[in-house]
């Protein structure tokens, strides 16, 4: 099997993309999309568990403190939104409750995600302080959507900076019973690049 990504155009330098099994864990419990997840997740933070905004955000889905601690304690689960699996935890928890919060509709919900649900009307539309923040999870979804189990992995660090979706990119995958080894671990490199080849 092999680990690809649709619908890359050329220029750039290298993401990382697989999918994040504590993404998927979180998914499943709350219901939502794995697809948005992974999308939210890649574009606050690259999936980078230890990333600190400059507003105070933190952990992988960039939790307020104030949200962080309310969906503490709404779920049970422990306040480390930096902690790589409670982090998407809570983050998912949240997102899930304003999947519920809009009717389902994934753009005012990831609006409100990112604005807050008091500056998303409940119908909408999507607000202009969010629209960009919208256009880049619904960019990123692709890059998720056609991976398959066998394209899991250890959440890893990749450099904290924003990219565009054209550019190429590296897909870590975990070989299942490979005891996280390095010998595990494959690289595959998909070159995006005006002619390129994997």
């Amino acid at each position: 099997m092999s680990c690809s990504v649709p619908g890359l155009g050329a220029t750039a330098t290298a993401r990382v993309v697989w999918l994040n099994p504590n993404v998927v864990e979180a998914a499943q419990r709350y219901g939502v999309d794995p697809v948005l997840v992974h999308a939210v997740v890649w574009v606050e933070s690259h999936h980078v568990p230890t990333a600190v905004s400059d507003k105070g955000a933190a952990g992988p889905m960039q939790l307020m403190p104030a949200t962080s601690k309310a969906m503490s304690e709404a779920e049970g689960v422990p306040n480390d939104p930096m902690d790589p699996r409670l982090g998407i935890l809570l983050g998912t928890a949240f997102l899930a409750r304003l999947l519920r919060r809009y009717g389902g509709d994934a753009a005012l919900a990831t609006a409100a995600y990112y604005a807050g649900p008091g500056r998303v009307p409940i119908t909408g539309p999507v607000p202009p302080i969010a629209a960009g923040y919208v256009a880049k999870v619904q960019a990123a979804m692709p890059m998720f959507e056609d991976l398959d189990a066998s394209c899991s992995g250890p959440m890893v660090p990749s450099p904290r900076r924003r990219s565009t979706r054209a550019d190429p990119v590296v897909v870590l995958s975990q070989r299942k019973g490979s005891g996280g080894g390095a010998g595990g671990l494959l690289i595959a490199v998909v070159l995006a690049l005006a002619g390129g080849r994997a």
